[in-house]
């Protein structure tokens, strides 16, 4: 039987899929044409599931051959997959890395907004700081400054309103000067803010344009620092706040324990003309320079000054990482000011409840009855009190302190009063006994007539009884006695607060004991003990300034009695230059060597006048 041989096709096969990728497009291209017209079709079976099978022969060339095995419709379809599968790969790489940008870029902003804030919270820090002092030296040069030009205001006055305003602005100059080189790296303010202007000054002739424009040059002047993490961490804020700390607890302490007497007098003296035509002018001074209205407004600064420093830290906390090198400083400093904050308040409390215990004057009330009502309730206390409470050492050290300074200060006072009656009596002596010698000298003239003529000089040029002792005494009294008396005086209210704090001894043992028993503090009882812990705190705080006062005013008064002493003796040498007719005045020493030397001859003169040495008489029979 004869096979059948089919015939060759005559179209072109079918063109191969192409790939979406264009690198597999020409890794696989469509082969030419007249490659398929020179394959012969070797055979042809039917098989018995009548699928048909073409085998295609071997090719005229060994090379073709691999050719066709390697670009079969299965091989190319292969292929197209598996560079569509490389190419979503790819693109899934290129997604990535643009979410990873993308991420990068986020987080880039993020740390640039947050340099962006703390900056900003830098600038604000050290701004309202500038601002600050500003008003602080409007109060000190226009207000303070013009205040003795008022007839109503005294020094004591001034001093009560004003209080420790210089402290404070020669703290706060400095404080200032040092944040600034603390955030050098990151904020640079070069020009002063400009003047303020009220939108109520009528008188104006700025602008509004000229207001903005004046501003936006203000700003401009000034570094902008672009942010940086290296530059950001160099700034040292925290150690700078813990660097002055004390020193600004102890200005404002003693500005803020004031405030209520303070505001009290300033609002009872503003009822006069004079005073508030004085007010007035200074406010019409002040206006361009500072935002608060009157003296009032600006004498409370302080107290919102160093309550907004933790604000301003917390502010700053919030954009300060937990690596950065200031944070822990930072919240060091956020905590001791606000212990600060809370000692100031404590103080002005107790400062406050201490004036009312010790200003408190007793009423007229029958004593007799006063004196059994106070030794009963004692001795039912005593009977109660089994174990006392002992004494804070820190206290009772003080009050021994206490006790040498104020005998000290009585020794001093008593030495300078006995000088005083001392000179008094030795002048009054000397010229009693010049007076003797001048009369003796009168009535029986001696063999040496210019001694006599040079003690009678020397009488009448020394005469100082009259005036020179007068004003020794005056200036004696005046720069020694009376400070060392007001210096003593000070001492009386602390005495009469110590008085008050024993007083109030047992019933705060009596309370203390009551709380360790758990049981309830009558209310009258615990007000008693809370008076006797406020005496306390306020003594232990202040008594420790006593004695350095007191070394101070003490080393001043020794050092005015010596000055007036060298004024003294050389009053005395000026009267001694008229009898001796030298500029030179001899000094004690050589005093001493000429009156030991020119005395053996007198005494031998002496000896033998037969008044005055009765062995010499003759004796008759």
């Amino acid at each position: 039987m004869k096979k059948f041989v089919p015939a060759r096709p005559e179209h072109k096969p079918p063109l191969i899929p192409m790939p979406h990728n264009r690198s597999i497009q020409e890794g696989c291209r469509t082969p030419s044409s007249d490659y398929y017209d020179q394959i012969q079709p070797s055979s042809y079976s039917q098989t018995k599931d009548d699928r048909s099978t073409f085998s295609i022969g071997p090719s005229r060339r060994g090379t073709e051959g691999f050719v066709q095995q390697t670009l079969t419709p299965h091989s190319v379809r292969n292929t197209s997959l598996d560079s569509t599968g490389n190419s979503f790969r790819r693109a899934s790489t290129l997604e990535g890395d643009q979410a990873t940008a993308n991420i990068y870029k986020q987080s880039s902003l993020k740390e640039r907004s947050r340099l962006v804030q703390r900056q900003n919270a830098i600038r604000e820090l050290i701004d309202t700081e500038v601002s600050f002092v500003r008003d602080m030296n409007v109060i000190e040069e226009i207000y303070k400054g013009t205040a003795e030009a008022c007839p109503k205001l005294d020094s004591k006055t001034i001093k009560l309103i004003f209080r420790n305003t210089d402290e404070i602005i020669e703290f706060h100059t400095s404080f200032l000067a040092e944040l600034k080189e603390a955030v050098s790296a990151v904020y640079c303010p070069k020009s002063r803010r400009p003047p303020l202007i009220r939108e109520s000054r009528k008188d104006s002739t700025m602008s509004e344009s000229m207001m903005v424009q004046s501003g936006i040059s203000s700003l401009a002047k000034e570094v902008a620092v672009e942010p940086d993490d290296a530059k950001d961490r160099q700034a040292s804020i925290g150690p700078t706040f813990a660097k002055n700390i004390e020193r600004m607890r102890a200005v404002h302490e003693t500005f803020l324990r004031t405030s209520d007497p303070a505001s009290k007098w300033l609002i009872q003296i503003q009822g006069d003309d004079a005073v508030q035509v004085w007010l007035s002018e200074c406010n019409e001074a002040a206006k361009d320079f500072t935002a608060a209205w009157n003296l009032d407004s600006l004498l409370i600064k302080p107290m919102q000054r160093i309550t907004k420093y933790p604000n301003l830290i917390i502010q700053l906390l919030q954009y300060t990482p937990e690596d950065h090198p200031d944070r822990e400083a930072l919240m060091f400093a956020r905590s001791a000011l606000e212990n600060a904050i809370l000692d100031i308040n404590k103080t002005k409390k107790n400062f406050e409840l201490v004036g009312q215990i010790v200003g408190r004057k007793r009423k007229g009330l029958d004593v007799r009855a006063g004196f059994a009502r106070a030794f009963g309730k004692r001795v039912d206390k005593l009977q109660v009190l089994t174990v006392r409470i002992q004494e804070d050492p820190e206290y009772k050290a003080l009050q021994e302190k206490f006790g040498d300074d104020y005998l000290r200060l009585q020794a001093m006072l008593r030495n300078v009063e006995f000088y005083t009656r001392q000179v008094s009596e030795y002048v009054h002596q000397f010229l009693q006994l010049l007076s003797a010698m001048n009369l003796m000298m009168r009535l029986q003239p001696s063999p040496y007539p210019e001694i006599e003529s040079k003690w009678a000089r020397f009488y009448i040029s020394i005469n100082v009884e009259n005036v020179a002792l007068d004003q020794h005494l005056a200036q004696v009294r005046k720069h020694v006695i009376e400070p060392f008396a007001l210096v003593i005086r000070c001492y009386d209210r602390p005495s009469l607060a110590m008085k008050k704090r024993a007083k109030r001894r047992v019933d705060y043992e009596r309370v203390e004991q009551l709380k360790k028993a758990g049981k309830k503090v009558d209310k009258q009882l615990g007000e008693v003990a809370e008076q006797y812990e406020a005496l306390n705190e306020m003594l232990k705080k202040e008594l420790p300034k006593l004695p350095v006062y007191t070394e101070k005013i003490g080393n001043i008064c020794l050092g005015n009695l010596v000055c007036i002493q060298l004024k003294w003796f050389s009053t005395w040498k000026e009267k001694v230059k008229v009898v001796l007719e030298d500029a030179h005045v001899p000094e004690l020493a050589e005093v001493l060597v000429s009156f030991q030397r020119k005395f053996r001859d007198m005494e031998e003169q002496v000896r033998g006048t037969g008044i005055l040495n009765p062995s010499l008489k003759l004796r008759t029979p």
